[in-house]
């Protein structure tokens, strides 16, 4: 297909209507399955120029017709979204299908950015020659915003609302690609395991424990900065993933700030609470070099201080 905004070896606008027209047979029923629709409807030339777009598309746009007849597609494509497309389009054009489906986001008028699902078809006239492209557009951001929801529940624990271990592996994975190669090329990964916590779930009830493990939430997060992540991995573990350190040892400034944390009791119900914790740190990429190999070794460590202490 080329540039989506090459406009060159375009039929006009009269043209395509008339193709159209034929290639539906008869007007009427041009007019009911293109023009009516209420599911949104663009027709392209080869290279990509809209030769029509019905009421619902543009509705969708907040354009008017001739506000978007006449540009190239590309123009109500988000950038990301133009290469998502091209695909299907050469998939078409080589006869490998003949019919493509791609969610992409297109750019409304006022800048906003809708979530679409595109279903594209290639028009062919009696001897087989591609004279465009029908697209046809559903709008799905509701549903999209629901998928992004119900996926951020997944990955929260709905007690502290820290990350859970599911994000947490995420995230590791995330410093792991951005560590590789870059200027600070090192970061943490601190293990966290309450000591004393079985013993306030035991006299106080698990309300108290879980109010417990929201002050510790919040007292952990109070030694991050933003680009930094704290995660309830489960029960009374923690762990901290510290990144962009310009050194090995810079993690072990962190590791005495989370320590200084449980200095000071924890206030349940007017009841001063002592509780600890077992510490474990892993670097990479000294320790490991995956995801799986830094949490082992950050665990091994943090059981070694606990040992350290009976």
């Amino acid at each position: 297909m080329g540039d989506l905004g090459d406009p060159r070896g375009v039929m006009d606008v009269e043209s395509v209507e008339s193709f159209m027209c034929d290639f539906f047979t008869r007007q009427e029923v041009y007019r009911i399955f293109f023009k009516e629709s209420l599911v949104g409807a663009v027709f392209c030339s080869p290279r990509g120029l809209i030769l029509d777009a019905n009421t619902s598309m543009c509705g969708m746009l907040g354009q008017f017709r001739h506000t978007v007849v006449g540009r190239p597609i590309g123009d109500f494509l988000r950038k990301g979204s133009r290469n998502r497309i091209v695909g299907p389009l050469k998939r078409l054009m080589s006869g490998r299908s003949r019919n493509e489906r791609v969610d992409c986001q297109l750019v409304k008028a006022c800048g906003s950015l809708l979530e679409a699902r595109v279903f594209i078809s290639k028009v062919e006239d009696r001897d087989g020659m591609i004279r465009g492209y029908l697209l046809q557009v559903i709008d799905i951001t509701d549903s999209k915003e629901r998928e992004r929801a119900i996926k951020a529940m997944a990955m929260k624990d709905p007690l502290t609302e820290l990350p859970n271990r599911a994000a947490c592996f995420e995230e590791i994975e995330l410093a792991i690609m951005e560590s590789s190669g870059g200027e600070d090329r090192f970061f943490a990964l601190i293990f966290i395991d309450l000591d004393g916590f079985k013993e306030i779930n035991d006299t106080l009830g698990h309300l108290m424990g879980d109010e417990a493990l929201k002050e510790v939430a919040r007292r952990l997060k109070s030694c991050v900065r933003a680009s930094d992540t704290v995660s309830r991995i489960g029960g009374d573990e923690f762990v901290m993933i510290i990144k962009g350190l310009p050194c090995e040892e810079a993690a072990f400034s962190v590791v005495a700030k989370v320590a200084s944390q449980f200095d000071s009791p924890v206030v349940l119900s007017g009841v001063n609470v002592r509780l600890g914790a077992s510490l474990g740190v892993a670097i990479y990429p000294r320790d490991g070099r995956d995801s799986l190999s830094l949490m082992q070794r950050a665990d091994e460590a943090m059981y070694l201080h606990k040992a350290s202490k009976d």
